[in-house]
């Protein structure tokens, strides 16, 4: 679909199609071209990271769950955003690590989520917000990280 954002015409499907090939295969240059200087990502109600934060956690996020894959189940968009219904499904092999937080001790369990992820685009057709919506408790269960199904 393309739409108007500023004046320029965009294809948001082939967009979103582009920064997601380039996050999931980890071509980290790529991304941050894709993202605005005033990029902003909010992975849970309450954190706002900016670009060099999200770095640390898309390194996090990889280190963590070696075999990460998702896949996108529909993709929406609107005027400035593309939204996607996403899965997505790993292993925690490792410690989520991030700067400043107590990590997220592996516990070698697998997951399946279902999460959205809202693109916000400026005129350029650069991200300036990235939002995530995912219920962090059903991911926390199946990961076992709350202890709940230890001996």
């Amino acid at each position: 679909m393309t739409t108007e954002v500023g004046g320029v015409v965009l294809n948001l499907t082939a967009r979103f199609d582009e920064i997601n090939r380039a996050w999931t295969s980890r071509r980290w240059n790529d991304w941050q071209a894709t993202c605005a200087d005033t990029y902003l990502f909010e992975p849970f109600t309450g954190w706002r990271l900016d670009l060099g934060h999200t770095m640390a956690w898309n390194q996090a996020v990889f280190a963590a769950y070696p075999d990460y894959q998702e896949s996108v189940v529909r993709l929406h968009t609107t005027n400035e955003s593309a939204i996607a219904e996403v899965t997505a499904t790993g292993t925690h092999a490792e410690d989520f690590v991030l700067p400043g937080q107590p990590p997220l001790r592996a516990t070698g369990r697998p997951f399946t989520v279902s999460y959205a992820k809202v693109l916000v685009f400026d005129k350029h057709g650069l991200v300036v917000h990235d939002r995530q919506y995912l219920d962090r408790l059903d991911l926390f269960t199946q990961l076992d990280v709350l202890g709940e199904n230890r001996a």
